[in-house]
């Protein structure tokens, strides 16, 4: 969709919708798993590595909500 991930974590904190965390308690890095590639100096570097299916569709049900033209629901 070419959304700025900045402006997606801000209104979906805005609507009380915080990005998930996985498994071991890590913040799913969206520009990894969204946007397909990420940085050296990540700070969720921890999250770079598939995930269990569970995982999956938490952060499915995160973006569904949340990664949408016009902000979250």
């Amino acid at each position: 969709m070419g959304l700025a991930l900045r402006g997606v974590r801000e209104a979906a904190a805005a609507a009380g919708h915080a990005i998930p965390t996985n498994a071991s308690g890590t913040e799913y890095c969206l520009s990894y798993h969204v946007a397909g590639f990420c940085w050296d100096n990540c700070r969720r570097s921890e999250d770079h590595r598939n995930h269990t299916p569970a995982e999956k569709k938490t952060l499915s049900d995160w973006t569904n909500k949340c990664y949408r033209a016009g902000g979250p629901i």
